[in-house]
């Protein structure tokens, strides 16, 4: 089975393939995709989740990054996932924010939750004080 870094951009490639993969075959399952693309079951997951959360112009931005885009740093975008009304619209502007700012991912969190209650991703100040969300399950490794 093979491994990748949270912080290597392989991780794209991967999301790219489960992104083909569960367009020809919406009923794929985590286990195949593990299988197919020779990784664990949880980064299967975390590819799943992503899958829904990052298009190919999502993708292809991070891509272009001058710094690397974790996999962690992605995942804590799917936050978005059923919070907010637009989720490619939101996804874009956090996205937007999170590349020309250059952010870690403990403000991307941040930032999703700035998101979810409501204000512009532009207007985010990670040294304002964290906005309290009620709690829900949020994907990725910890």
């Amino acid at each position: 089975m093979t491994k990748f870094s949270s912080k290597s951009t392989d991780w794209l490639d991967r999301l790219e393939t489960v992104n083909r993969l569960i367009k020809a075959d919406p009923n794929r399952t985590g286990v195949s995709l593990a299988d197919e693309l020779n990784v664990s079951s949880a980064h299967a997951s975390y590819l799943i989740t992503l899958n829904g959360c990052l298009d190919q112009a999502a993708i292809d931005k991070i891509r272009s990054a001058v710094y690397s885009f974790s996999l962690n740093s992605a995942l804590a975008l799917t936050g978005l996932k059923g919070r907010v009304d637009n989720l490619p619209t939101a996804v874009h502007a956090a996205l937007d924010v999170v590349l020309t700012r250059q952010l870690a991912t403990k403000d991307i969190k941040k930032l999703v939750a700035w998101v979810i209650s409501g204000k512009p991703a532009a207007e985010f100040d990670p040294k304002a004080k964290p906005v309290r969300l009620p709690l829900v399950a949020q994907g990725g490794p910890h």
